[in-house]
């Protein structure tokens, strides 16, 4: 079997006789392990976006795409007023009975002798309606929560009563 081309000087070819043949790529361009792979930092998708846009939103939503908070709308749209539940009560270390009771998942109607969807008064006409702008503002508050107050979490209650207090250093 004669190569219909020319090949680079270190080609062997595979015969019946010398079938024994491997090949591994060197260690830097090996992507299995921890020393693996091409340099560390943005990929070229990442810095196109930076580059041809003008806006903190567009970076943002190639990272994270529009339909990522559709489907968790979406989501959450069936686990508060879809999906049905039946309330258990649970017991602490002790063996008495907690106050709050635990929602077991089941399947089936919500008509059915103890089941009811995890919102309790969820029904036609009583439902918070969960859009996608909703769910991006929420990320957004968690972030911005995160940038101003770093490791010191204040509770959601505090932080909203009134505007925060300058410290003088």
């Amino acid at each position: 079997m004669e190569p219909t081309r020319a090949v680079h000087g270190k080609w062997q070819e595979l015969t019946a006789d010398n079938d024994d043949i491997s090949w591994h790529p060197s260690r830097a361009d090996d992507y299995n392990g921890p020393s693996g792979g091409p340099k560390a930092g943005p990929t070229t998708y990442i810095i196109d976006i930076a580059r041809e846009t003008s806006t903190v939103s567009d970076i943002f939503f190639g990272i994270m795409p529009l339909q990522t908070f559709h489907d968790i709308r979406d989501l959450t749209h069936k686990y508060c007023y879809v999906d049905t539940v039946i309330e258990r009560e649970q017991q602490d270390r002790d063996g008495g009975v907690k106050k709050k009771k635990k929602k077991i998942p089941v399947d089936c109607e919500p008509d059915a002798p103890g089941a009811r969807h995890r919102v309790a008064n969820a029904c036609a006409n009583w439902s918070y309606e969960i859009t996608t702008g909703f769910v991006i503002a929420w990320i957004a508050i968690l972030i911005l929560q995160g940038a101003h107050f770093g490791t010191d979490k204040r509770t959601a209650k505090k932080m909203w009563r009134s505007a925060p207090e300058f410290r003088k250093t």
